[in-house]
């Protein structure tokens, strides 16, 4: 797919984002790019509004106001990345889920599940709960979970994962 560019329109200076989510400024008589923050949330810009604040646009949403005519505002969603990765702003990255399903995704996480602990050996240990799997190990219940959903490898050579 081609690069297409569109302005940004309501702003106070002159903004256009590309299908790629790259944001630019016309400054200095040419397009500059803008650097993008990536927050626990989402991947933002700063845009100067009218009133001459500065704020905080999620590239995503820009995504959805330029290409797609705000069809999440219109009807009450949320935007945000197919793949699950942020920093991956792109038009054809872009997806819609209300807020339930949000909500689901994130709470779910927190449910409690048994887990199992491997050791080095392979031999498995069942816990109750991510709590409980914390308690016994020695570890925080944030180490647990990074160990759990994010692959952190453990320094005596364990390995979390929950049953199913």
């Amino acid at each position: 797919m081609t690069e297409k560019w569109a302005e940004i329109t309501g702003y106070a200076h002159r903004y256009r984002i590309s299908t790629e989510g790259v944001v630019q400024q016309y400054r200095w008589s040419r397009w500059v790019t803008l650097s993008r923050q990536v927050t626990p949330r989402r991947t933002e810009v700063l845009l100067r509004g009218l009133d001459g604040k500065q704020k905080h646009l999620g590239v995503f949403r820009l995504l959805d106001r330029t290409f797609c005519g705000g069809y999440a505002e219109k009807h009450g969603l949320c935007v945000g990345p197919k793949n699950g990765v942020r920093q991956d702003c792109t038009l054809q990255n872009l997806a819609y889920r209300t807020q339930a399903e949000i909500g689901r995704k994130s709470t779910s996480r927190h449910m409690k599940k048994p887990v199992i602990v491997y050791d080095r050996l392979g031999q498995a240990e069942i816990y109750h709960s991510l709590k409980e799997a914390a308690l016994k190990t020695g570890l925080s219940r944030a180490a647990v979970g990074r160990r759990i959903h994010k692959g952190v490898m453990d320094a005596k050579g364990r390995h979390f994962e929950l049953a199913n």
